[in-house]
C-alpha cells in the first residue's frame, strides 16, 4: 500500500512540473524583444592613400552581441552583389566607390535595423600611360632658338588624373596639375641636354604612381634651315617601359609647379552650392531634384573656364546650373583654369544620394487557416515590395487607421498574422510600404470578403483585388493617392 501511494505521489509530481514550466525556447523568445548590436571595423582604420583614397585591401570585421538569446546570424551586403551571411572578416580589393550595409538576427527572431555605415573608396592601380611623344621646333621659324615638346597621356579611370612632373637628370623641372588626359611640355633646347634623361612621374588622387623616361644621345641641328636631326628616334630614344606603385620618396615630394604669365601664378578658387542645402528625405537621401552651382574666382588674369565631372558622364564645360535627377550615389568632381593657364586642383568634394522613385510593390496575397488544435482561424497577409536604390526600409500593417504591426528589413517578403475576428468585415486593411529615403507606396484589402461562414465551408487563399495608393493627398497621418 506504501509503495502504491509513493507511486502515485511521483505521477502528481511530474504532471505538476510539467504543466508549470514551460520550456527553456519559450522563455527566451518571450523574454527577448531587443533586436541585437552591430559593429564594424576597417583595416586599415584611415584611409592610406591620398584624398581619403585607400591604396591597399581593405578588410572589414563585424561584431554583433546580443545579452539574452544570442546572435543567430549577421548578414551583409557588398555594394550590388547579394546578401550574404557574414562569417569571416571580408577583403575588398576591388577599385571603385563602396558602400556595406550590414544588420544582425538574435536567435529570438529579434532583427536589428540595417545599417549603412560603411562607405569608403579604393583605388589600387597606377595611372594607365602611353610612351612619351616627342618633337622639335624653332621659333621663331629658321632662328637657333630650338625647343622641343613631350606631350605625354595618362588616364586613371577611379580616382582620376591629380598631375604629372617632368625631371630632368633627377631634377624637376616643370608640373601640370590636371584631370588629363593630355600634359605637354615645352623646354628651351641646349647642348647640354645632349646626354640628358627626361623623367615624367603621373600621379592620381589616390596617390598611386606611374613613371616612364626618355634618354637622348645627342641633337645636331642644321644652322642654315629649318631642318635638324631629331634624336627621338628607334636608335637615340630609350622608353622605360617600368611601371610602378611606390610612396613619395623626397626627391618627389619637390614640387615646382609650372608658371605661365609673368604676374600671375597662383590658381583659380572654386567653391560649389548645392540646392536644397540639406537632404529632404530621410537617412541623408535626396528626393528631389538636386541643384548643383559651381563659382570661381581669380584676382590677377581672371577665370577662363571652369569643368566638372558629374558620376560616369564626360569632362564637360560649366556654363550655368544644373540640375541631377536621376537616382543613384552621386560624385561632382572640378576644377578651373585662369587665363594665365593656371590650373586649380581637382576638387572632389560633392557626394550626395538621390531616391525619387517610390518601392515597387505587388498586391497583397492573403491566406486563411485553422489553428488546430485550438480552433482558431488565423488570416495571413503576404507583402512583396522592392527598391533598387535606397532599398526596403519596412513595411507597416494599419487596421483602419492605426498600426497593429510592423516588419522591418529588406524584403523583398513581409507576412503579418492575425487571428481572425467577425468585426474584420467592417475595415480596411492597409500595408505602407517604405523605402530608407522616405518613399513608400500602400496597398489596401477591405475586410467584408472574409467571412467566419466561409471559412468554415472552405480553406480560403487569394490575390485580392486591391487598391493601389501613390504619394499625393492624405490618409489619415499617411501621404497617398486616392484608389483608382
Amino acid at each position: 500500500m506504501n509503495l502504491i501511494r509513493k507511486g502515485l505521489a511521483v505521477a502528481v509530481i511530474v504532471l505538476f512540473v510539467g504543466m508549470s514550466v514551460p520550456s527553456t525556447g519559450r522563455l527566451m523568445s518571450d523574454d527577448d524583444i531587443t533586436p541585437p548590436v552591430t559593429t564594424h571595423s576597417l583595416s586599415p582604420e584611415a584611409p592610406d592613400g591620398d584624398s581619403n583614397w585607400y591604396v591597399n585591401d581593405v578588410i572589414l570585421t563585424l561584431e554583433s552581441t546580443d545579452d539574452l538569446s544570442g546572435v543567430d546570424f549577421i548578414k551583409y551586403l557588398l555594394d550590388d552583389n547579394n546578401w550574404t551571411i557574414y562569417s569571416d572578416p571580408i577583403t575588398v580589393s576591388n577599385d571603385g566607390h563602396h558602400r556595406i550595409t550590414y544588420y544582425a538576427v538574435d536567435k529570438a527572431g529579434n532583427v536589428e535595423e540595417p545599417c549603412e555605415v560603411v562607405r569608403f573608396k579604393q583605388d589600387k592601380t597606377e595611372p594607365y600611360i602611353k610612351k612619351v611623344n616627342a618633337k622639335f621646333y624653332r621659333e621663331p621659324p629658321k632662328s637657333l632658338n630650338v625647343y622641343a615638346r613631350f606631350i605625354c597621356n595618362a588616364q586613371d579611370n577611379t580616382s582620376g588624373m591629380k598631375k604629372v612632373e617632368m625631371y630632368i637628370n633627377q631634377g624637376i623641372n616643370d608640373t601640370i596639375v590636371g584631370p588629363g588626359p593630355t600634359y605637354r611640355f615645352d623646354i628651351r633646347w641646349f647642348y647640354g641636354f645632349r646626354k640628358a634623361n627626361f623623367s615624367f612621374i603621373y600621379y592620381d588622387i589616390a596617390g598611386n604612381i606611374a613613371e616612364n623616361s626618355i634618354s637622348v644621345d645627342e641633337i645636331k641641328i642644321d644652322t642654315q634651315s629649318n631642318i635638324f636631326q631629331n634624336p627621338f628616334n628607334p636608335v637615340a630614344m630609350h622608353i622605360e617601359d617600368n611601371i610602378h606603385i611606390e610612396k613619395k620618396d623626397n626627391r618627389l615630394n619637390k614640387i615646382n609647379n609650372i608658371n605661365i604669365g609673368d604676374n600671375d601664378t597662383t590658381p583659380p578658387i572654386t567653391t560649389h552650392l548645392i540646392i536644397p542645402e540639406f537632404p529632404d528625405g530621410k537617412n541623408g537621401w535626396y528626393i528631389k531634384d538636386v541643384t548643383i552651382k559651381i563659382e570661381s574666382k581669380d584676382d590677377y588674369s581672371g577665370v577662363e573656364y571652369i569643368k566638372f565631372l558629374i558620376d560616369d558622364f564626360d569632362w564637360e564645360q560649366y556654363k550655368y546650373p544644373f540640375d541631377v535627377s536621376w537616382d543613384g550615389y552621386h560624385c561632382l568632381t572640378y576644377y578651373a583654369v585662369d587665363k594665365a593657364g593656371n590650373v586649380e586642383e581637382p576638387c572632389e568634394v560633392v557626394r550626395f544620394n538621390s531616391d525619387q522613385t517610390i518601392p515597387e510593390i505587388k498586391e497583397v496575397e492573403w491566406e486563411a487557416y485553422k489553428d488546430r488544435p485550438f480552433g482558431n482561424w488565423k488570416v495571413k497577409y503576404i507583402c512583396h515590395a522592392s527598391d533598387k536604390t535606397s532599398g526596403m526600409d519596412k513595411v507597416e500593417m494599419c487596421l483602419n487607421n492605426g498600426i497593429i504591426g510592423t516588419v522591418i528589413g529588406e524584403g523583398p517578403t513581409y507576412e503579418f498574422t492575425l487571428n481572425w475576428s467577425e468585426t474584420f468585415k467592417y475595415v480596411l486593411f492597409s500595408f505602407i510600404h517604405y523605402d530608407k529615403a522616405g518613399w513608400f507606396d500602400i496597398d489596401t484589402i477591405e475586410g467584408w470578403p472574409i467571412s467566419l461562414e466561409c471559412l468554415e465551408s472552405t480553406h480560403q487563399s487569394s490575390h485580392m483585388s486591391s487598391n493601389l495608393m501613390n504619394r499625393n493627398g492624405f490618409f489619415g497621418p499617411f501621404l497617398f493617392k486616392k484608389a483608382k
